[in-house]
C-alpha cells in the first residue's frame, strides 16, 4: 500500500501503473529528474563530418552496441564517434569496434567529470537506449545547443517537444544511420532549432525538481505551503 508514487517521467508513470494494476491518477505523480544544465555553445557545424557523442554506463540498455553497428553503415559520413561511460559491456563494444574495423573511429573514454568538454568537442548527440526512466545525458546536451538523434524508447518520450531531436521510429543500427545520412543531405537542424531546444530544457534544472519535492513534501505532511 502506498499514498503517492512518484515517477521520474510520464512513461515511467504509465509502466509504473500498468505494473501495479493501478489507474488511480491521485496516487501517481511525475517529478522529473533535475539535470545539470549547460550554456549554449555556438558551433561550426560540418555536416559531411559528423563528431558524434554518447554518454551512458556500457550496459545492454544503453544501446551502444546498435549505435556501433550504425557508425559501420555510414563511417564515410562520421569523423569520430566518443562514447563516454564505463561498465561490463566494455569488452564486448570492444570486440565491436574491432570486428568493423573502427578503430581509428569510435572511442571509449570511460567515465569522465567534465562532460561538458566532451559535449563542446562533437557536433551531434546520440541516443541508441533500449529503454529508459528518463535520460539526464539527453537534456545535458540538449542544453548546449547539440542536436541529437535519439531511439524513440518508453522514457524518452519527453525528447518530443525539442525540435533539435531527431527521433528513430523503430530502433535499429539501420534505421540510425539512415537518420544521420537524412541530417547530412538536409542539415534539418537549424540554429534557430537548436536555440529553442536550449531555452525550452531549462526546466530540467535541479532547482526546479528541488522545489517540486519540496512542495510535494509540505502537501504530504500537511505543512501549509
Amino acid at each position: 500500500q502506498f499514498s503517492l508514487l512518484v515517477a521520474v517521467s510520464d512513461d515511467a508513470k504509465f509502466e509504473l501503473q500498468k505494473w501495479l494494476n493501478n489507474e488511480e491518477n491521485d496516487k501517481f505523480t511525475v517529478i522529473y529528474n533535475g539535470a545539470k544544465l549547460f550554456s549554449y555553445f555556438e558551433r561550426t557545424y560540418d555536416y559531411e563530418k559528423f563528431k558524434i557523442i554518447s554518454i551512458g554506463r556500457l550496459i545492454p540498455q544503453k544501446g551502444f552496441d546498435i549505435a556501433i553497428k550504425a557508425i559501420n553503415e555510414v563511417r564515410d559520413n562520421v569523423e569520430s564517434y566518443t562514447i563516454l561511460g564505463s561498465g561490463k559491456d566494455r569488452q564486448y563494444l570492444e570486440r565491436l569496434i574491432e570486428k568493423y574495423r573502427l578503430e581509428e573511429k569510435v572511442n571509449l573514454i570511460g567515465f569522465k567529470e567534465n562532460i561538458l568538454h566532451w559535449i563542446k568537442k562533437s557536433n551531434l548527440g546520440l541516443i541508441p537506449s533500449r529503454y529508459e526512466g528518463f535520460s539526464l545525458a539527453s537534456i545535458e546536451m540538449i542544453s548546449t545547443g547539440l542536436p541529437v538523434i535519439s531511439s524513440n524508447c518508453i522514457g524518452l518520450s519527453h525528447l518530443n517537444e525539442f525540435p533539435s531531436v531527431i527521433p528513430v521510429k523503430k530502433l535499429s543500427h539501420i534505421e540510425i544511420a539512415e537518420s544521420i545520412k537524412k541530417l547530412s543531405k538536409t542539415k534539418l537542424i537549424s540554429e534557430r532549432n537548436r536555440k529553442k531546444s536550449s531555452i525550452l530544457v531549462q526546466k530540467y534544472n535541479i532547482i526546479e525538481m528541488a522545489k517540486n519535492y519540496d512542495n510535494l513534501y509540505k502537501k504530504c505532511f500537511l505543512i501549509k505551503v
